[in-house]
């Protein structure tokens, strides 16, 4: 049975939603040293609870290594460090933008600095310091949670070799099919496939089949690989 969360105090919940807009505002003034008068006024909050609150909150940040004190009580973004959570949301390109609570806006993965993680991946991301009129842009450090690893597509050969290619837009990699783990599929034809591994040095993953729904283009195989994709 599942355990049944512990509800969130409004105390709590309005902390959680400062301390995104504070990392936001920080994110944005990444060269800008505020202290907690400046940043109550950039949220137009002027009641003494509130800034209380927001003292809080930045020593948290600060604790928590997000942010560094230039001096006392004035407060900067850390140059590089600051680490956010937040889910993958994949390019056909490779690359991939993560949608954050912490940011106000999506931060920005070349795919050199994916990581090996895929769509819906819930993720740690490295923020990098950013200059006047970039994007704000970061790295994938960690996979904290993986998103399901199976996915529907067409088998095709190559010099011997076997490939998965996913009908998903959102998965930009082919993934390797060793022939033993083909299940009986052939070429032209369409299955669901699992990842299996992913190995450091391999530029795609490996993985193998689990249903074969038949010839790619067929109404019904089509039919089939619309269930199963969803």
């Amino acid at each position: 049975m599942q355990r049944r969360s512990k509800k969130e105090s409004p105390q709590a919940a309005n902390k959680k939603i400062l301390r995104s807009k504070i990392l936001g505002i920080f994110n944005q003034n990444t060269a800008q040293t505020l202290n907690y008068k400046q940043i109550s006024a950039k949220l137009g909050l002027s009641d003494p609870g509130q800034k209380k609150l927001i003292s809080d909150v930045l020593e948290e940040l600060l604790r928590s290594g997000q942010l560094i004190d230039v001096e006392r009580g004035k407060y900067k973004l850390k140059v590089r460090g600051g680490h956010i959570t937040g889910i993958v949301q994949m390019t056909r390109s490779g690359a991939a933008y993560i949608i954050s609570e912490e940011v106000k806006e999506d931060v920005y993965i070349n795919n050199r600095n994916v990581n090996r993680a895929l769509n819906g991946d819930k993720v740690k991301v490295y923020l990098y310091a950013r200059r006047e009129g970039q994007r704000l842009m970061g790295e994938i450090v960690e996979i904290l949670e993986q998103r399901e690893r199976t996915f529907v597509g067409t088998i095709e050969r190559s010099s011997g070799y076997y490939f998965l290619i996913p009908d998903n837009r959102d998965m930009p990699y082919d993934i390797f099919i060793h022939p033993r783990n083909l299940k009986g599929a052939e070429e032209g034809q369409k299955v669901v496939a699992r990842i299996t591994e992913w190995p450091p040095t391999a530029k795609n993953p490996f993985g193998e089949v689990v249903d074969v729904l038949g010839v790619a283009g067929q109404h019904e195989t089509e039919t089939h690989a619309i269930l199963a994709e969803f």
